[in-house]
């Protein structure tokens, strides 16, 4: 079987909440509390869930940009959580990041050249290596060489995104994290921006950890989904059989939910009411069970363990447990 390129093994973010005059700690936010999760070389993992769940933060966690509070943290056989600085630098140039707002993320001040050609300056490379990256990159996402001396203002968001992934791709990375790259743009520039990432998966062999809140997009571009809910991954499948046959009522909820989802296969899954709980303050037992219509007495008692079932499903749910053959957990 082929080794994993990013092995993350009970990775936690908690962040302490501060209050009162004195700053005395008045709890913790369990960001991402104790996730476990693989991505293989060459595929596309989507990662779902509603805002606030901490997607993001694992995104960044992932590429240590994000520092982790507990866990363990592989890519392509290196733990990234006990490299020194010098190695961390080397590092990564194999795993980069695609951000949400292409605006945002962009340096008004420079130039679409100086931005691409950034990640080779500070790696050390030479002015014609430089050069000759930055025109190869542009090239590669669509964009010409009179491009290279514009401000990131003069081009459209689509072009902006292009920009990013260009910049993304300098030094030949393996992994990228893709943190809801088309959900600042235009519908109709959507496409195009998705279509872009997959031909250059293909061509460059990339794998990609792929944020999303936008299942239709997720159905078209996934090998495997993660389902996260309140910091914890709660289910995971290939697209396919996730689509087909959610496990976990809180999966079946987000389809339901969805606009994106044709509404007769809306029909077939279970939609639930209620906001996300505090996680300042999370439930006891399974944290889904103040919205779950399924939910039994275990459920508030026990926090459920990732059980596996067939077709390569991964569930952490009670209910799921009790109505299907499940084996062993395969995390605490």
């Amino acid at each position: 079987m082929t080794a994993p390129l990013l092995d993350v093994d009970d990775l936690c973010v908690h962040f302490p909440v501060h209050r009162g005059p004195l700053r005395r700690r008045a709890g913790t936010v369990r960001a991402v509390d104790g996730v476990s999760l693989q991505v293989f070389p060459g595929e596309t993992l989507a990662l779902v869930g509603e805002s606030g769940c901490g997607k993001s933060t694992l995104g960044r966690a992932v590429l240590n940009l994000q520092p982790a509070t507990a866990g363990n943290l592989r890519f392509e056989g290196q733990d990234l959580l006990r490299l020194g600085h010098t190695a961390m630098k080397a590092a990564r140039k194999r795993m980069r990041m695609v951000f949400q707002d292409p605006h945002a993320s962009l340096n008004p001040r420079l130039r679409a050249g100086e931005i691409v050609g950034e990640a080779f300056t500070i790696h050390g490379c030479t002015r014609a290596e430089r050069e000759a990256g930055v025109a190869e990159l542009l090239d590669l996402v669509g964009l010409g060489p009179e491009h290279a001396t514009r401000f990131p203002h003069e081009f459209s968001g689509g072009q902006r995104q292009r920009l990013g992934i260009a910049r993304a791709l300098a030094l030949h990375p393996s992994f990228v994290v893709c943190d809801e790259p088309v959900s600042a743009l235009d519908v109709s520039v959507q496409a195009q921006i998705v279509n872009l990432l997959m031909e250059l998966q293909e061509r460059l062999g990339l794998a990609y950890l792929f944020i999303s809140h936008d299942l239709h997009l997720v159905e078209f571009i996934a090998d495997r989904v993660a389902v996260m809910y309140l910091g914890r991954i709660v289910e995971t499948a290939p697209a396919a059989a996730l689509f087909a046959n959610p496990l976990h009522p809180y999966t079946s909820a987000l389809l339901a939910a969805s606009p994106s989802i044709n509404p007769d296969r809306r029909e077939a899954y279970v939609a639930v009411e209620g906001e996300l709980p505090s996680p300042l303050n999370p439930p006891t037992g399974c944290a889904f069970h103040p919205r779950c219509p399924m939910a039994i007495d275990r459920c508030r008692a026990e926090m459920p363990p990732l059980l596996a079932f067939a077709d390569g499903h991964e569930a952490r749910c009670w209910r799921a447990a009790e109505n299907l053959d499940a084996s062993e957990p395969v995390t605490p």
